[in-house]
């Protein structure tokens, strides 16, 4: 065997360890990027979740309890109530990402 022959095995096995590497590289890339694009989704949905959830109680008080004597204000409060409990699951789960994180799990 010639020294052209095992450079020439050498490389197609280093092209192939290569190759490998950053199939290997673009899957644990695409896995990070599709759970950032769930965990934002998520996040998303549970603040507008809970901000439609306090604008259609406080309509349903207003409307159906008090039959609109206090027109906007109750809806008001409700929505605020939501957007309240809209950021608190923000920090919830921005702390269990943390968590998450800082144990390890990446």
């Amino acid at each position: 065997m010639s020294k052209k022959d095992v450079f020439k095995t050498w490389n197609k096995g280093f092209n192939l360890l290569l190759f490998v590497k950053l199939n290997q590289r673009k899957d644990s890339n695409l896995k990070f990027l599709l759970t950032v694009l769930g965990e934002s989704i998520a996040i998303g949905l549970a603040v507008m979740g809970s901000i439609l959830a306090g604008a259609i109680t406080g309509w349903f008080i207003e409307e159906k309890l008090l039959h609109g004597r206090t027109s906007p204000w109750i809806t008001t409060i409700f929505i605020i109530f939501g957007a309240i409990g809209g950021i608190k699951n923000l920090l919830y789960y921005t702390r269990k990402r943390f968590k998450e994180k800082n144990n390890g799990k990446s």
